[in-house]
């Protein structure tokens, strides 16, 4: 792969502030869209009944990077890309989760007390999770731990959710119609990001099938994983498919920003794809899971519809 340096450092200047704002400004707008659906009793719960809220915590922060790690034993992926999987796996939950917590009607509250608590903890183990990388990898050379934008993202986190609630405990109708009308909207700058950082980097895309499909793997172990730890501990289906989404999940942003740290040109294009897909197949993977359930709740309220409508009428079913 023949890459013009000069060429290539002017594009990944660029990319580094564009991927910065974007997925900063997902971040706010998505904390404000799902605060708007919450209120401090839904938090109560949550610490009244936090043994869902305190595993997805930990398979967030501890098991999700010995999942990536095996993955990188048993695929042996490149070194690139097995230190950009490693690197997300290490990273707090992201915000994608209260989206798709939204459209499968789960616990949007969990989602995003998992997000803040996890952020919060990943100022001591981001570290952790590096110096397990570095281990496995002896070309990683992590120096620069991203606490300041760890910072940012906790107070642009915690500052959204707080005016969302603020905004529905003054107008709860509209709050609901707000939500209903603009869920979307963080899926749509993230793509927008996608889009723009193809056209800026086109190697930013670049992958090998094996890496696409390890990630996708990965997702799938801890998406099911955590949903069926979470019904052996006796979680109800909703806090489990909250669990599950939020442990699955991660912050891309810092994850960028750490590879954007730590590596320069060639190198670094050749690990950026990894977050890049994780954020699309996440999506992808939300998407579907989404999908299903809106089936799976329609044919099922439409079942229970007829049912009623028979009993009324006293037609046998």
């Amino acid at each position: 792969m023949e890459i013009d340096t000069a060429t290539l450092v002017e594009a990944e200047a660029e990319v580094v502030q564009l991927q910065r704002a974007f997925l900063l400004a997902a971040l706010g707008l998505s904390s404000f869209i799902f605060g708007s659906k919450v209120d401090p009793s839904d938090f109560t719960r949550c610490v009244k009944k936090p043994l869902g809220m305190w595993m997805s915590v930990f398979v967030s922060v501890l098991l999700s990077p010995l999942v990536a790690y095996i993955l990188n034993l048993v695929f042996k992926l490149e070194v690139s890309a097995g230190i950009a999987l490693l690197v997300t796996s290490c990273c707090p939950a992201g915000n994608l989760s209260p989206i798709f917590a939204y459209y499968t009607q789960s616990d949007i509250c969990l989602c995003l007390s998992v997000i803040v608590l996890s952020t919060l903890m990943s100022v001591g183990m981001i570290p952790l999770g590096m110096f397990i990388c570095s281990n496995a990898y002896k070309e990683l050379d992590l120096t620069v731990i991203p606490n300041t934008l760890i910072v940012i993202n906790l107070f642009v986190n915690m500052g959204s959710i707080t005016m969302g609630m603020v905004f529905r405990s003054y107008k709860e109708k509209w709050a609901d119609r707000f939500v209903k009308a603009f869920s979307n909207v963080p899926l749509l700058v993230i793509l927008a990001m996608i889009i723009i950082v193809r056209i800026k980097l086109p190697l930013s895309l670049h992958v090998a099938v094996k890496d696409v499909f390890a990630v996708l793997l990965y997702l799938v172990i801890v998406l099911c994983g955590t949903y069926l730890t979470g019904l052996l501990v006796g979680q109800d289906h909703e806090t489990c498919r909250a669990m599950a989404l939020c442990s699955a999940n991660k912050s891309i942003m810092l994850a960028l920003t750490i590879l954007h740290a730590s590596f320069t040109g060639e190198v670094l294009v050749n690990t950026l794809p990894i977050p890049t897909f994780f954020l699309i197949e996440y999506s992808l993977v939300g998407l579907v899971m989404s999908g299903v359930y809106q089936l799976y709740y329609y044919y099922n309220f439409s079942s229970l519809t007829s049912l009623l409508g028979n009993l009324q009428q006293g037609t046998p079913v």
